[in-house]
């Protein structure tokens, strides 16, 4: 993230609302005090840096491996100071969602959030005394998200067929219209599991069924060599 001007960073605010069941467990956040030049040549090597720049970015993507690995590289190449040590997050519940830090006084123009291991964040506010006058917000050439009714992953309109919607040699006999019901489940802290067999197209997250997840869930998935499945006490 880059900051409007130079400043100096006394005081961190995360807000994690509406994030109950999905919050980021843990988080860290460093700052960088970058050059124009030495931030475009980080910048550059990002993955698809110039297509955003060009078309904004898309809503519902995500990197790949390789992608992340590159971007890290990216990354190294910059010196990087903590601002906020690895951090535990409550819940989005209204008594637990503010998290205030005050920080040791750092100069940067450009800062890092780390999520462990995934999750989700509503807002992050930096307070402190900016050093350069911010310059006029840049926006992309072109921002194709769409919010609102309709799915903005895959556009529905005419020209995209979806799989879902063609011609196919047995009929779909999941779906509410046929009986379906979504009989039960093992966590519904976001949806009901019958969302999943509606007639209509996905219209956001929330549209859909989507589980909790455990806050102390590891960052990486060991596979146990004999069942084949994940190798988790959870």
């Amino acid at each position: 993230l880059k900051l409007d001007s130079r400043g100096i960073i006394h005081a961190v605010e995360i807000d994690t609302a509406h994030f109950t069941g999905n919050n980021v467990p843990q988080i860290s956040i460093e700052i960088a005090d970058l050059s124009c030049t030495e931030e475009s040549r980080m910048v550059m090597q990002f993955p698809g840096a110039l297509d955003r720049l060009l078309h904004g970015c898309v809503q519902g993507t995500g990197a790949s491996p390789e992608e992340v690995q590159r971007a890290e590289e990216a990354c190294q190449g910059v010196q990087w100071k903590t601002l906020l040590d690895k951090t535990a997050l409550r819940p989005g519940y209204e008594p637990t969602r503010l998290h205030y830090f005050s920080v040791d006084a750092v100069e940067g123009t450009h800062i890092r959030v780390n999520y462990f291991p995934d999750g989700g964040v509503a807002r992050i506010r930096l307070w402190g005394q900016p050093i350069d006058e911010g310059g006029p917000l840049p926006r992309p050439a072109y921002v194709p998200i769409k919010t609102g009714r309709t799915c903005s992953v895959i556009c529905h309109g005419e020209e995209v067929e979806l799989p879902s919607r063609m011609p196919y040699i047995f009929p779909e006999i999941s779906g509410q219209e046929h009986g379906g019901v979504g009989f039960s489940c093992s966590n519904k802290h976001y949806g009901d599991p019958w969302n999943l067999i509606q007639p209509t197209l996905g219209r956001d997250m929330g549209d859909g069924w989507e589980t909790a997840r455990h806050p102390e869930r590891p960052a990486v998935l060991q596979r146990n060599p004999v069942t084949k499945l994940v190798d988790s006490d959870l």
